[in-house]
C-alpha cells in the first residue's frame, strides 16, 4: 500500500488508473491531457490503453520514494527468478 498521494499527468494516449480505497476498487480511464490525483494509502495499478502512452507520475514531499509491491507479486517474481536461474544453470 502506497502511503503517498500521487498525481498522474497524461501527455499522450490513454491510461487506465486503478486504485482501491477502503476496500473499494476505483477505475478511471484518463485520456490525453488528463490530470488525476490518486489518494494516499491505497494500492495502485496503471495500464496503457493502446500502444503509445506517455505520462508522468509525481508524489508529494522531499523524502525518498519507494515502490510497494503486493506480497503475491513478490512471490511470483521470486518463483520466476528461481526458475530462470535453474534453467540458465542447467
Amino acid at each position: 500500500m502506497c502511503p503517498d498521494i500521487q498525481v498522474i499527468m497524461v501527455f499522450k494516449g490513454t491510461l487506465e488508473i486503478t486504485w482501491n480505497l477502503l476496500g473499494e476498487e476505483v477505475i478511471i480511464i484518463a485520456p490525453e491531457r488528463s490530470v488525476v490525483s490518486v489518494p494516499a494509502n491505497s494500492w495502485r495499478r496503471y495500464r496503457a490503453v493502446g500502444d503509445d502512452v506517455e505520462f508522468i507520475l509525481t508524489a508529494e514531499g522531499d523524502q525518498r520514494k519507494r515502490v510497494y509491491w503486493a506480497k503475491r507479486t513478490t512471490a511470483v517474481l521470486i518463483l520466476t527468478a528461481t526458475s530462470a536461474r535453474w534453467i540458465l544453470c542447467r
